[in-house]
């Protein structure tokens, strides 16, 4: 078997793979772009952490790393869930059961204002 043609072939499905990742952020990222910025009445829910796992080859075997993105899910008017992920400093900020404005465009996270004194 020709190690050359394995190479090649490994290389050039770890490049389309990488660029469908690509492709994928791109087009929701102008998804995004094209959507109207809405706030809208809601309450918010839940909030949960989740914990990315990145490995990569160093000069002595794997290194592996972990990042956070940090996940928050509103109620907004109508009963709809809209989960969004948010900022750290945002994110520790949101208390459950607090109620306000919430601002997104399409899946982007732009703001919570939360009512005065209001919690359910």
């Amino acid at each position: 078997m020709d190690y050359d043609v394995v190479l090649v072939s490994f290389f050039g499905m770890f490049a389309v793979v990488i660029g469908l990742i690509l492709i994928v952020i791109i087009l929701q990222w102008r998804r995004n772009k094209r959507l109207p910025k809405l706030v809208v009445n809601a309450e918010f829910l839940e909030k949960r952490i989740q914990k990315v796992r990145h490995s990569r080859r160093g000069k002595v075997g794997y290194h592996t790393t972990y990042s956070r993105l940090y996940v928050s899910t509103f109620e907004v008017e109508g009963g709809e869930h809209i989960t969004l992920f948010v900022k750290k400093p945002e994110y520790h900020k949101l208390k459950k059961g607090d109620t306000g404005k919430l601002s997104f465009q399409g899946t982007r996270y732009l703001g919570f204002e939360k009512a005065e004194g209001k919690r359910k």
